[in-house]
């Protein structure tokens, strides 16, 4: 039925397909920005465990 109705009407499935290639909704955008986010504080968490790592390679060929 559903089917029907979309071939007899096809500039409502063009509409719906230009619809969902638009911008993503404000729910994804905000997604993307908290996954952005947390990729930031993983990344200067492993920069400190690097520096950390270093620091504690140099005190020891130092004493």
């Amino acid at each position: 039925m559903f089917v029907c109705s979309l071939l007899k009407n096809p500039q409502r499935l063009y509409m719906e397909y230009q619809r969902r290639g638009q911008e993503p909704t404000s729910a994804v955008q905000e997604n993307i920005k908290t996954k952005e986010s947390q990729i930031a504080k993983l990344r200067r968490g492993i920069a400190r465990l690097i520096d950390c790592q270093h620091l504690s390679a140099i005190v020891g060929t130092v004493q």
